[in-house]
């Protein structure tokens, strides 16, 4: 998935959702580790309210993907309905 959205995103800004249960969180250095390997240019935020901040600052569209968690707490975030 990295691969494709590399093409298209102007950032790539990894992340774990902090409603992710522990036994299925994944780790963002692993795919910062594959990102690198494959000359992606991604960084990784510890603080998820920070990333959605940040990835908010910049103009454009902002693309969120993941889990059902990492879009929920997005959303969330941003204030908007989880439904």
């Amino acid at each position: 998935m990295l691969t494709e959205l590399s093409r298209v995103a102007a950032r790539i800004i990894l992340v774990s959702p902090p409603s992710a249960p522990p036994n299925r969180a994944w780790d963002p250095d692993e795919a910062k580790a594959f990102a690198v390997d494959h000359g992606i240019d991604a960084s990784v935020e510890r603080d998820f309210a920070l990333a959605i901040r940040e990835a908010r600052s910049i103009r454009g569209t902002v693309l969120v993907t993941g889990s059902f968690h990492t879009v929920g707490d997005a959303l969330a975030e941003m204030g908007e309905s989880t439904l």
